[in-house]
C-alpha cells in the first residue's frame, strides 16, 4: 500500500502542484496531499470507496485540501453574466471582456480558487477561473 500510496500523491501533486500543475493550486504541499490522502482514506465506507487512485480520488482529495486550507473553486457557470465584483477572479481567454451589454460566460477553460479567509476581509484569489465569453 505504500507504494501505491507514494504514487497517489505524486499523481495529485502532477495535477495541483502550482509550477506546472494542470489544475494549479497555489500553496500546494505533498504534506497537504498525504494529510488530506489519510483522511480520505479513513473517511471510505459502503457508499464511498477506493477507486485504485483513480480521478474521483483525487478530486475527492482536492476537494478534502480546498475545505482544509478554506479554500472554495471558483466555477462560473455556462450562461451567466460576469459580474462587476468577480472580474478580479476571472480570467477572459477570448469574447468581450467589458461593454455595455452584460458578458456572458460561453464556457470554462479551468476552475479558479479563492481563499474565503476564514471570513475575515478581503478574499484572496489564488488561481483565476478561465472562460471565454460571449455578449448577451
Amino acid at each position: 500500500m505504500r507504494d501505491i500510496c507514494e504514487e497517489f500523491y505524486n499523481y495529485v501533486f502532477s495535477f495541483y502542484n502550482e509550477i506546472d500543475g494542470i489544475y494549479p493550486i497555489k500553496g500546494l504541499t505533498k504534506k497537504m496531499i498525504v494529510s488530506a490522502t489519510d483522511k480520505y482514506l479513513t473517511s471510505l465506507d459502503e457508499n464511498t470507496t477506493w477507486g485504485d487512485g483513480d480521478s474521483v480520488d483525487r478530486e475527492r482529495v482536492r476537494d478534502i485540501i480546498l475545505a482544509d486550507n478554506d479554500v472554495e473553486i471558483l466555477n462560473p457557470q455556462e450562461g451567466s453574466s460576469i459580474k462587476e465584483v468577480e472580474k478580479d477572479q476571472i480570467e477572459i481567454l477570448s469574447g468581450p471582456k467589458k461593454g455595455r451589454k452584460p458578458i456572458i460566460v460561453k464556457s470554462i477553460s479551468k476552475p479558479g480558487y479563492i481563499c474565503k479567509n476564514g471570513g475575515k476581509g478581503k478574499l484572496t484569489v489564488l488561481r483565476k477561473a478561465e472562460v471565454i465569453t460571449i455578449a448577451s
